[in-house]
């Protein structure tokens, strides 16, 4: 039973599944609500589940700078300190991941 590679790919399609949305949303210029959360966690799961660079993420999800990926995984982070609910939500997408 070999792991599965964790790809930005997969993260964005698994992420979407999970938010109701589509991939297309999560990495269009759309700045909705509904599709900025989901944005963002996959800002933060590509930084802590893959190797690719916070330019190279930024370029995978619609053209963002750099800066735009450090703010939305200080974001993820800070929302997973402050609920319980937000962080086992996280975790049920990881494990959807592995």
């Amino acid at each position: 039973n070999k792991a599965r590679e964790i790809t930005p790919n997969l993260i964005i399609n698994v992420v979407a599944e999970h938010f109701g949305v589509r991939p297309e949303d999560i990495v269009s210029k759309k700045r909705n609500s509904e599709f900025v959360q989901p944005r963002q966690v996959v800002m933060y799961l590509c930084r802590e589940l893959t190797n690719v660079s916070q330019v190279n993420i930024g370029r995978i999800l619609g053209k963002k700078d750099h800066t735009t990926v450090i703010h939305g995984v200080k974001k993820i982070e800070a929302e997973m300190q402050n609920s319980e609910e937000f962080r086992n939500k996280i975790n049920v997408i990881m494990k959807k991941l592995s």
